[in-house]
């Protein structure tokens, strides 16, 4: 499992991650684990890689 850090609570900021190693997978699951203004919520956009 690998946790990620958000942008915090400004919703326009974009936060970009990147996995340290290709992972293949079938599913993701994303669990927010802290969020702000008591509502969690978040926005994620997954890129696939043909390399492999």
């Amino acid at each position: 499992m690998q946790n990620f850090t958000g942008s915090g609570a400004s919703f326009k900021t974009i936060t970009k991650q990147v996995l340290p190693s290709p992972v293949i997978c079938r599913y993701l699951r994303f669990l927010p684990l802290t969020w702000t203004n008591s509502h969690p919520g978040f926005r994620v956009e997954v890129y696939a890689c043909d390399e492999y």
